[in-house]
């Protein structure tokens, strides 16, 4: 069997971008993330500079497009079973 990765439509984004919309989303301050270099965390292995993934062959395998991981992001943080729990707006 093959494997396929299908991400959500839109632009690329940084963990840190990533992490400041969600963070933003919740209600929380933007100010929780601090972008950190490739270089500070001591990673074992290099990583590369983009690893961006996208949806290459997802319309010969028939799946439509996926929504922006705006909006996905948008419908994951307003699930209401988290057991953690934060102000919502």
């Amino acid at each position: 069997p093959d494997v396929y990765h299908v991400v959500n439509a839109g632009e690329g984004v940084s963990f840190a971008d990533f992490a400041r919309a969600a963070v933003k989303l919740a209600g929380l301050s933007e100010n929780l993330v601090r972008p950190a270099t490739v270089e500070s965390l001591n990673r074992p292995a290099p990583r590369p500079r983009n690893s961006k993934l996208r949806c290459l062959r997802s319309d010969t395998l028939g799946l439509g497009p996926l929504p922006s991981w705006q909006d996905a992001l948008s419908r994951f943080l307003a699930v209401d079973n988290w057991p953690v729990r934060w102000p919502r707006r």
